[in-house]
């Protein structure tokens, strides 16, 4: 049947869920009827048939799969909070997979399709609240677990509390404990702790109470106000409950004590899952942020970029992520970010490698920069020849000027070879490499020698003129050279931890 364009994204989710199952089982097409009979979770979905197919080739004929057998059927009850809302039935054709084990495959399809109907409606009712639709993003099984949670919550009591790092979500799980609530046409009222004028706070309760009568109240940031204000909003609240719901956010977990004086409403405390139990999103939600971050150009991660992060243990968790992406997307103009330009921002973010770490990954290129700038100059980088003494040249030279095909004549290989060189070698470019050593030098002189001019600095680095330098130093830094220099300090080298099956290393 063909799909309505309201329907066309579920469609193509549910076509990449089968076309995962069709991998796992080497089958070469499969049919998938979904009916959605009642229409609780998403307004758009009736029914939905879709015949999937990755691996014409296999059929012996020349038969087009509408037209074939299927042999086995499985069918399943797609069930929202414990009631049966549609069914699914997967036909799967003859094959050499063992039809004992088409249940074990795909005993999950059903609850797959929950989540994504469960997804689909939160992104189309976020949209009445929000100014953009809210939407979970990886699937991690602590977010699956996290999803199932709220959706039984929903219904469950009148009171909530929900702690987690900042950015994780918390608004996201707010919104969707409401939107699953029965009472889901009722208002939704959101309010910022920080933004209330604290001495009139009973009146402003009593006023968004009246305002989300029979609906939700979300209360942002409640943790941030001080525990008198916290300890009188609760007990106003408790005077005041009627028939609303209170939401109240907070991220730091500690503060959840004052909410044990409700004593004849039970409180339902809610906990999101860290950065740090959600690694394997960590991909999905990179993409999401600098996808937020960039303005024009779609910016390019390289997977081993990706692959490395989830190794990452995350001191201050999806906030310090979230910074990381945003010196990703204003780096440079360049559209592919290689795991040297991760090395190199790393520390700025407030983590560094463990020295253990140096041997495991190509990060070496930000602590050449840092031996260059310091002085600390070595004959042997254990590189290619070639890039040895570019390296060393570089070292003796980077506050002068000279191009790439000088450095090449002195590295004895052509500069379009020292160009594949540098770029294979150590993921940087003739011009990021002198960059990195000049701001690394100058971040020296700005906190060593607080008598030196700025102009004096960037003329002793070989920089053009102020402007480029500043230019320069503010897209690597985040940070003028003026700003750096009056907070006084240096970039500090805190350990950063790669979490490994059997052992950490500190």
């Amino acid at each position: 049947m063909a799909i309505s364009s309201v329907e066309s994204d579920l469609y193509q989710k549910l076509r990449l869920l089968l076309k995962q199952l069709l991998f796992q089982t080497g089958i070469p097409h499969l049919k998938l009827d979904l009916e959605i009979t009642e229409c609780v979770i998403s307004q758009s979905v009736n029914s939905i048939s879709i015949l999937e197919s990755f691996c014409l080739t296999k059929i012996s004929n020349r038969t087009t799969p509408a037209y074939l057998d299927y042999p086995y059927q499985l069918a399943q009850n797609i069930k929202f909070q414990e009631k049966v809302i549609g069914k699914v039935i997967l036909n799967i054709p003859e094959s050499d997979f063992p039809s004992s084990r088409f249940s074990e495959v795909f005993e999950s399809l059903a609850d797959n399709i929950t989540r994504l109907l469960c997804r689909n409606k939160l992104k189309v009712e976020s949209r009445k609240y929000f100014s953009s639709s809210l939407a979970w993003a990886g699937e991690s099984d602590s977010l699956l677990k996290l999803e199932k949670n709220l959706e039984r919550l929903s219904n469950k009591g009148k009171v909530f509390v929900i702690s987690g790092e900042p950015s994780s979500g918390k608004i996201i799980a707010g919104c969707s404990l409401h939107i699953f609530n029965t009472n889901r046409e009722s208002p939704f009222i959101i309010t910022n702790c920080v933004d209330w004028e604290l001495e009139n706070y009973e009146e402003l309760v009593d006023s968004l109470l009246q305002k989300s009568r029979n609906g939700t109240l979300y209360i942002r940031h409640f943790d941030l106000v001080s525990p008198e204000v916290r300890s009188g909003l609760v007990t106003k609240i408790q005077q005041s409950l009627k028939n609303n719901r209170v939401i109240f956010s907070i991220s730091n977990e500690s503060e959840q004590g004052v909410f044990d004086k409700m004593k004849h409403d039970k409180v339902i405390k809610i906990e999101l899952p860290t950065l740090n139990q959600r690694s394997s999103d960590i991909k999905v939600l990179g993409e999401k942020f600098l996808d937020s971050f960039s303005n024009f150009n779609l910016l390019s991660v390289d997977d081993s970029c990706w692959n490395f992060l989830q190794s990452v243990k995350w001191n201050s968790g999806f906030e310090q992520f979230e910074l990381l992406m945003f010196r990703l997307a204003n780096y440079s103009n360049k559209s592919t970010v290689y795991l040297s330009d991760l090395m190199f921002l790393l520390p700025l973010v407030g983590v560094e490698l463990a020295e253990e770490t140096n041997n495991k990954v190509d990060k070496s290129i930000y602590d050449i920069a840092k031996e260059i700038a310091r002085g600390d100059i070595s004959e042997s980088y254990n590189r290619h020849p070639a890039i040895n003494k570019a390296l060393f040249y570089v070292a003796k030279n980077f506050t002068k000027a000279f191009d790439l095909s000088m450095l090449a004549r002195n590295a004895c290989v052509s500069s379009s070879h020292l160009s594949f060189l540098l770029r294979s070698q150590l993921n940087i470019n003739f011009k990021q490499l002198l960059n990195l050593c000049r701001i690394e030098k100058s971040m020296i002189l700005l906190v060593e020698e607080p008598r030196m001019q700025i102009t004096e600095i960037s003329s002793i680095l070989g920089f053009c003129d102020l402007s480029h330098f500043e230019k320069t130093f503010k897209k690597q830094i985040g940070n003028t050279p003026k700003e750096f220099r009056r907070t006084k300090k240096l970039v500090n080298h805190c350990k950063l931890q790669l979490v490994t099956e059997n052992k950490v290393f500190d």
